[in-house]
């Protein structure tokens, strides 16, 4: 298996995908896990805009990520040379390119495990390297398991693939025992998590914030992660006169991230293209309310969550009354949500990826 976002050193749900589902396969399956020997801030840069376009990258920088990849390569092949093995599962992009040449080496099936695309970070016009790498990988891989069913549309529209070579297995979470935090406030408290890039939205939930506050309702908000767009969320928010209202907390590790969601009163997804959401899996888990983007593959076992369009701000705004409005709505929603991702087992996901190595091999 191979990977490049890990805990603890992590980017996003790629990193707590990855070391749940590791951690559950071990137990059913002889298993090799690589990862590269490289500085974090390294995967960083590159898990934000490899072509260095909207990360503002020079050429220099350009040059290390992709010595970086080299070294990457060099260190799979050299761990292959040593072991016995009859499967190539590969996490996204960055790990397709020794997956490739592992392939190639090795004749060894290869499995491309997709959390998200080139669609999901850049949108639909974008054609780098980082799609190519995608699309040459779907084309050659034996097997193509997404994420999820709205992921695996994109796979077969955007890049061109037969739909009989694609396989879905949702994601899951890890066993939490849900409990309830005091606030330091009685507002109603809603939360954003994710990285700060535009697939995210996260300018959506300002807005509605500066919307609701200018209205009147007693929300406050808490907006967890960092990204590019960090600083620039900061500024306009202090100049709105609203820093007192809506909070910051830059990368906070999965265990606050849960202290969050345990004071937390609703969660909101508003990204442009979400393959999953496995924040939103967690925070439905502590029973909040959750207000998703229709473009999230979550929505496929968090069906009863309220329906958003990607990047609205009116659609968030008018969720989050009509949520604090009416108890018997949020109560419904947060029964029924935190009962739909109680069921969503690492444990249950990993003997769905013994079928699939099993049914490759065979």
């Amino acid at each position: 298996m191979l990977g490049w976002d890990y805990l603890p050193a992590i980017n996003g749900g790629l990193g707590v995908a990855t070391y749940a589902l590791k951690e559950s396969l071990a137990k059913k399956v002889v298993l090799d896990f690589v990862v590269p020997h490289m500085n974090p801030d390294s995967l960083d840069m590159m898990a934000y805009a490899y072509s260095g376009a909207k990360a503002g990258a020079t050429e220099a920088q350009l040059k290390s990520w992709k010595e970086d990849v080299e070294d990457y390569i060099d260190q799979v092949l050299e761990m292959a040379e040593n072991r016995e093995f009859d499967v190539i599962h590969a996490h996204d992009w960055l790990t397709f390119i020794p997956a490739l040449e592992l392939q190639e080496e090795t004749k060894k099936p290869f499995i491309a495990h997709v959390h998200a695309t080139s669609f999901d970070r850049n949108g639909p016009e974008e054609r780098g390297w980082d799609y190519e790498i995608e699309k040459e990988a779907f084309e050659k891989a034996d097997k193509i398991v997404a994420v999820s069913e709205y992921e695996a549309s994109l796979i077969e529209e955007h890049y061109g693939i037969d739909p009989e070579k694609i396989q879905v297995t949702h994601n899951a979470i890890s066993e939490i025992k849900p409990y309830r935090r005091k606030k330091g406030f009685e507002a109603p408290l809603v939360v954003f998590a994710g990285r700060l890039v535009e697939q995210k939205a996260p300018w959506a939930f300002v807005d509605a914030a500066s919307e609701l506050i200018r209205q009147g309702f007693p929300f406050r908000f808490a907006i967890a992660g960092e990204g590019p767009l960090a600083l620039e969320l900061m500024t306009e928010v202090a100049k709105r006169g609203h820093a007192d209202r809506i909070f910051f907390t830059g990368f906070i590790p999965q265990s606050q991230l849960f202290d969050l969601f345990a004071m937390g009163d609703y969660f909101v997804l508003p990204s442009q293209s979400e393959p999953f959401g496995l924040v939103a899996l967690e925070a439905a888990r502590f029973g909040i309310p959750c207000l998703i983007s229709r473009k999230a593959g979550v929505l496929e076992v968090l069906p009863d969550a309220y329906l958003i369009d990607p990047g609205n701000a009116e659609d968030i705004t008018e969720g989050l009354i009509k949520l604090l409005e009416d108890k018997e709505m949020r109560d419904s929603m947060s029964r029924s949500l935190a009962e739909a991702a109680s069921f969503c087992s690492w444990d249950q996901v990993a003997d769905q990826w013994v079928s699939n190595y099993e049914s490759l091999l065979a």
